[in-house]
């Protein structure tokens, strides 16, 4: 394809440096070449900003940003600061992508005329990569906001990608007061802004989750509070006020309750936490029927009623499966 357009992929990094070579590398290595990549270092105290400057060294197109701590948000809103490209992605440290995802993304885009492009093809440390056929389709705004709400899309804002004009013109940035949850914000304000999102389902992108450093294999406390607040601003920015978006919010805040449930057992915080477990507990099972206002499927609803009649029962299992990878 034509390298008309420059893409911007930006990287926050802390306490990565066991990963970042193979996300760096993969990176580089993309078919599609006109790139800006901006690896943000965001204050990180191990090797991971030194491993980011001898890559810069090597390569041209690698820009990097050294900053006290701030967090993710502030990370991403670094590099948003200074991004020079048509487009702009975000990787995760930790991961690392197929060698067609810009190429993939940037298609999705131009093809299809939208101001935002998505795959759902993400496969991770339980879920090995398949052949499964592509399918791509178009979707209003509303449409891509309520499917990410109920978990279709996944939260996070790797796998997306982003017109910069369109994030410009709308003053889109991630709230640099949440650090857990900050994607999820940051995608379901920016689809409620567009006219036509792109979603595709090839599998071009590798989340890892048993890195025990992650927010979301780790348990903290503060950051799953600070989770919950990201679903009360997604509430509070709601720019399309109808009632599918109202349900989507109820059924997400549930999720994060049952999310921070499961995470809490995993990690043993059941015992370490016990207020806060008994919150999540309370909570995962006084929202459960919000699962039944969305268009979700049966295995969801089946979750949402487990969830009730024996909130655990997940959270066993997974610790099990994760104890396995570990």
């Amino acid at each position: 394809m034509s390298m008309r357009y420059k893409v911007s992929v930006i990287v926050p990094i802390y306490n990565v440096e066991k990963y970042i070579e193979e996300c760096i590398q993969s990176i580089c290595n993309q078919d599609y070449s006109n790139l800006e990549i901006i690896l943000v270092d965001d204050g990180s105290p191990d090797n991971s900003g030194a491993i980011c400057d001898l890559y810069a060294q090597k390569d041209e197109r690698i820009k990097v940003i050294h900053k006290a701590n701030a967090g993710v948000s502030s990370a991403r809103n670094s590099g948003l600061d200074i991004a020079t490209g048509d487009y702009v992605c975000f990787v995760d440290g930790d991961d690392y992508l197929e060698s067609d995802y810009v190429s993939y993304l940037l298609n999705l885009i131009i093809d299809n005329q939208t101001e935002i492009s998505i795959s759902k093809g993400i496969y991770d440390t339980f879920t090995p990569k398949n052949n499964n056929p592509d399918y791509i389709k178009v979707v209003s705004g509303e449409d891509a906001a309520v499917e990410i709400l109920t978990y279709k899309i996944h939260i996070g804002v790797y796998s997306k990608m982003f017109s910069m004009g369109f994030l410009n013109e709308n003053k889109i940035r991630f709230k640099e007061n949440i650090r857990m949850g900050e994607g999820f914000n940051f995608n379901t304000f920016s689809f409620e802004h567009a006219s036509k999102v792109a979603i595709g389902y090839k599998q071009i992108y590798f989340y890892r989750r048993n890195n025990i450093d992650s927010a979301t294999t780790n348990f903290n406390e503060a950051r799953w509070e600070n989770g919950f607040f990201a679903i009360d601003e997604i509430e509070k920015d709601l720019y399309i006020k109808t009632d599918r978006m109202k349900n989507a919010i109820a059924y997400a805040r549930w999720h994060t309750y049952f999310d921070a449930l499961n995470n809490a057992y995993i990690m043993g915080a059941n015992k370490t936490h016990k207020e806060f477990f008994k919150k999540c507990l309370k909570m995962t099972k006084a929202l459960y029927k919000a699962a039944f206002n969305v268009d979700i499927s049966k295995k969801d609803k089946t979750r949402a009623i487990l969830s009730k009649i024996a909130p655990l029962f997940i959270a066993k299992r997974n610790k099990k499966k994760l104890n396995k990878t570990l």
